[in-house]
């Protein structure tokens, strides 16, 4: 059984705020990213994915973020718009220059 700190969520249902895991370890790796992004993005991916935690009191289950996830998030987006940035940068200097 895990407490929470008063700045984490607390239960939708009962707003308990004493939690423990609901299931053992869930899996957040996903292979199209990995193929796709390569290790960081799919790195990056996984760790920004919220935890499934179970209620003590009501026994409801709810996801909510991480101190880990909410870093692995903004990391995620910055680099996502470094990739979105270069792949303009690369189309952008496509263009046919004349060599005297």
């Amino acid at each position: 059984m895990t407490v929470v700190n008063q700045s984490e969520q607390a239960c939708p249902n009962c707003g308990g705020i004493e939690v423990r895991p609901s299931s053992i370890l869930k899996r957040h790796f996903n292979p199209w990213l990995f193929h796709l992004g390569g290790w960081m993005l799919a790195l990056l991916w996984s760790g920004s994915r919220k935890e499934e935690v179970r209620c003590v009191r009501c026994e409801t289950i709810f996801q909510r973020h991480t101190r880990v996830s909410k870093i692995a998030r903004v990391l995620l987006i910055l680099f996502l718009l470094l990739i979105v940035a270069l792949i303009c940068a690369g189309l952008l200097d496509t263009a046919p220059t004349s060599r005297d």
